[in-house]
C-alpha cells in the first residue's frame, strides 16, 4: 500500500506542487548558456515539460521515464544529488501508475494523490530545485 501511495503522491505533486516551493537555506544556482551538453539537457528537460498531462498510458509513463533518466545522466555535478531524488520521484510515479493501469493523474483516486503527496513531500521538495534549475538554466516558464 505504500509503494501505491509513493507514486500517486508524486504524480499529484509534480503536477499540483510544481515548482512552486522556494529554495532553502545554502540552496542555490547558477544558470548557465546552453552548449554542448548543456543544449542535450535543455533539449530532455523542454520533452518532458510538454510531456505531463498527456500520461494515460504504460508507453508514456515509460517514456517519461526513459526521458528522465537521460535528463539526469546530463546534469551537472552540482545538481546530481537533487537530480537522483526526482529520477527516484518519477520511478514512484510510474510504480504507481502501474496500479492504475496507467491512468492520467485526474483518474487516480483523490485519497491515494494526497496520501503520496504527503509521502513525497521532502523529495518533491528537493525535485523542486532541481526543476527551478532546468527552468531557469533552459529558458522554460
Amino acid at each position: 500500500m505504500l509503494n501505491i501511495h509513493r507514486g500517486v503522491v508524486g504524480v499529484v505533486a509534480m503536477l499540483l506542487v510544481g515548482c512552486t516551493s522556494g529554495y532553502g537555506d545554502g540552496d542555490s544556482f547558477s544558470p548557465t548558456s546552453p552548449t554542448g551538453a548543456s543544449s542535450s539537457f535543455c533539449e530532455a528537460f523542454k520533452e518532458l515539460s510538454g510531456s505531463g498531462l498527456n500520461l494515460a498510458s504504460k508507453a508514456a509513463w515509460d517514456q517519461r521515464l526513459a526521458v528522465t533518466k537521460q535528463l539526469v545522466d546530463l546534469a551537472p555535478p552540482a545538481q546530481q544529488a537533487n537530480a537522483k531524488v526526482y529520477l527516484q520521484l518519477v520511478t514512484d510515479r510510474v510504480q504507481l501508475a502501474s496500479l492504475y493501469n496507467y491512468v492520467s493523474v485526474p483518474q487516480l483516486p483523490a485519497d491515494v494523490r494526497n496520501q503520496f503527496i504527503a509521502a513525497h513531500q521532502s523529495q518533491q521538495d528537493q525535485s523542486n530545485i532541481f526543476i527551478a534549475y532546468a527552468k531557469t538554466t533552459c529558458n522554460v516558464e
